[in-house]
């Protein structure tokens, strides 16, 4: 049998030669590696409501413009062409409206104006956003009288004859009043159709480049 004494020796000598010792002149260094900083998911959604719009295109081409109407940091997209478009996300969902011909918005106001209509007959609604809805404050209507066609009849002074406001009758005079009250055109920024192309708008591929290098 093995002596204490040696028992111990060879106990001591099993447990120390498991630790590396670095040899004289050697340093040891660790290695970091940069983590991938993931990109917002909003980035995304965006991107592929581009590529969507210009796979199911049919005519002409649209123009894209970030935009931003509430105050959060996820900018608005804005899509333009033969027919205007809003692309709004919330909560890792993106919802895209169809708007006629085009907002004016108040920027970080979460207030914008969509005006639509046929002949004869227009609408101005102001929206606010909530989440990833669109909720109408305020409704305007403007309407001419009709012949026994059916054919919008104009006066003189101005293409409409009746006029509305959150469903009252009003003067032109009150109409203008009241939208006035509730939004400040002089501080409105247009996205639409008419101002189409502008410096602003981008094409899908500036565009995918614009919202990668978003910050």
């Amino acid at each position: 049998m093995l002596s204490l004494a040696l028992l111990t020796v060879l106990i001591l000598f099993s447990s120390c030669a498991a630790v590396p010792i670095a040899s004289s002149g050697e340093t040891s260094a660790e290695v970091f590696t940069t983590p991938e900083i993931e990109e917002p998911v909003w980035k995304q959604l965006y991107i592929d409501a581009i590529n969507d719009t210009e796979t199911s295109k049919t005519y002409g081409d649209f123009y894209y413009e970030l935009v931003f109407i509430d105050n959060d940091e996820i900018p608005e997209m804005t899509i333009n062409g033969s027919l205007s478009f809003l692309c709004v996300v919330y909560d890792e969902t993106l919802k895209k409206f169809e708007l006629y011909r085009g907002i004016e918005y108040i920027e970080r106001e979460n207030l914008f104006l969509c005006s639509a209509g046929r002949w004869g007959h227009v609408s101005d609604t102001i929206y606010t956003m909530q989440n990833v809805e669109l909720k109408a404050l305020h409704i305007g209507e403007k309407k001419a009288l009709s012949d026994d066609d059916g054919n919008p009849i104009y006066n003189e002074e101005d293409d409409f004859s009746k006029y509305y406001w959150n469903g009252a009758e009003v003067s032109q005079e009150e109409y203008q009043r009241e939208l006035e009250k509730v939004f400040d055109s002089s501080k409105a920024v247009y996205s639409g159709v008419y101002s189409n192309p502008s410096p602003n708008y981008l094409s899908p591929d500036d565009m995918i480049q614009k919202i990668k290098d978003f910050h």
